[in-house]
């Protein structure tokens, strides 16, 4: 299994990442990621509906999280964050502050309420790394003493392929971790946890239930979605642009199935 954060494989964004460990910036310093979009207050649609996993946050604030953690390769020794709340009690708009080792910062800013440029900026101490709209970043740009360069590095398709290849060359060789995503290494959520589990939010033991039953529930959809006779397949070759067609980030369609979600588990 490996989560679809396709950003983290799209060509653009491992080219910077290969100049960054280059030395071609110095020592990182801080990063800077913001995705935000205007959309109109409705409660029930899926981007403001809590029952949908509505929310800045939730919706476009984990590409920027992801991001600086891809960038990082470290979890935050601290974490800050403020939202600006819509009627119903999520939020349209937060930003959040992660400290790391050493006084790197990272400053991510996602919001469903307000459109601005969806760019992250990798800033060292010897120049930086601009990368507009970061999320399906396609080219960025290089400043560092030796003048500012432009790097044009375009994905195939519409962006999904360079991930899923990664999985398909992980299966053929027998891999069961892809190097790019190690997810045992840069995955914060431990150490989130551990956060809240120290500031008595939360148990250990509640923690391990959760896990346990978000485990459950994969392996549940997984064998839905591995049933031929319950999930038709799709011909990627006929229809390039299905998965984006389906995707609800694009507004294409407000839902698959008016049929609650637990009935795909029985």
């Amino acid at each position: 299994m490996m989560e679809a954060m396709w950003t983290r494989f799209l060509p653009a964004v491992i080219q910077a990442l290969s100049l960054i460990k280059e030395g071609e910036i110095g020592k990182i310093e801080r990063v800077k990621a913001d995705f935000c979009f205007s959309s109109v207050y409705n409660p029930v649609h899926r981007l403001y509906n809590p029952a949908l996993g509505g929310g800045a946050l939730l919706d476009v604030g984990i590409y920027a999280m992801s991001f600086a953690c891809f960038v990082l390769g470290t979890t935050p020794e601290n974490i800050a964050a403020n939202a600006i709340f819509a009627e119903n009690g999520v939020d349209a708009s937060t930003t959040v502050q992660l400290r790391y080792p050493h006084g790197i910062i990272a400053d991510l800013t996602a919001s469903i309420a307000e459109k601005k440029p969806c760019d992250a900026v990798i800033t060292g101490s010897g120049g930086k790394i601009i990368l507009p709209n970061f999320y399906t970043a396609d080219h960025f740009y290089l400043e560092n003493e030796g003048g500012k360069k432009t790097y044009t590095v375009p994905y195939r398709g519409n962006g999904f392929e360079e991930e899923i290849e990664a999985v398909i060359n992980c299966m053929a060789e027998g891999k069961t971790e892809e190097e790019i995503q190690a997810w045992k290494d840069q995955d914060a959520i431990p150490a989130y946890a551990a956060k809240l589990i120290e500031a008595g939010v939360c148990t250990e033991k509640e923690i391990k239930d959760l896990e346990a039953q978000v485990i459950a529930r994969n392996l549940a959809v997984f064998k839905v979605a591995s049933d031929k006779t319950l999930t038709p397949y799709a011909d990627m070759e006929k229809n390039p642009h299905f998965v984006e067609d389906l995707m609800f980030s694009n507004e294409h369609i407000e839902s698959m199935s008016d049929a609650p979600v637990d009935d795909m588990l029985t």
